[in-house]
Parts: C-alpha cells; sequence; structure tokens
C-alpha cells in the first residue's frame, strides 16, 4: 500500500475565519478534495 500526504501552504494570502462564509468554505473543501482525488488516479 502506498501511502501519501497533501501538504497545503498558506503563505499566498490570509483568509479571516470572519470573511468565511459556509459556501466559500465548501468550495475550499472541494477543491482540496479534487487535488487528492487526482492524485490517486494518475
Amino acid at each position: 500500500m502506498i501511502r501519501f500526504s497533501l501538504a497545503v501552504h498558506g503563505g499566498a494570502g490570509t483568509i479571516l475565519r470572519r470573511n468565511m462564509t459556509d459556501k466559500l468554505e465548501g468550495r475550499y473543501h472541494a477543491g482540496l478534495r479534487r487535488a487528492l482525488q487526482a492524485g490517486t488516479t494518475s
């Protein structure tokens, strides 16, 4: 079994929690899921 990790670098900007809507958070999580899935299917 091959194990892997995804490192997320947060240095490109700041999103304050008070500015994060549920919809925006969902979009970020969806993007991270797509990145993980792409890494397991290539």
